[in-house]
């Protein structure tokens, strides 16, 4: 007295073109993330450099220059239309 059919559940390989799509959007997505990690440490480096006692303060990034914190923003938002 079986009640309950069982369900065959078959999962797909992906293609050689899946696999390159994926590889690529690694890529650009780790490229992205690169830039802005890049651009946080030189920032922050020269915030460092410009302070009195060599430290940073609470949150660092309220005091970067406005052109860095433009740049910041548009690789930020880079990365999230990647990631999209």
């Amino acid at each position: 007295t079986y009640t309950k059919v069982a369900k065959w559940h078959e999962h797909v390989l992906p293609s050689d073109e899946a696999r390159a799509m994926k590889a690529a959007y690694d890529q650009q997505l780790a490229e992205k993330q690169q830039a802005v990690d890049a651009l946080l440490q030189q920032a922050t480096e020269e915030l460092k450099a410009k302070s009195a006692d060599g430290k940073l303060p609470e949150n660092p990034e309220t005091q970067f220059p406005e052109e860095t914190q433009k740049k910041l923003k548009e690789l930020r938002d880079a990365l999230d239309a990647v990631k999209k």
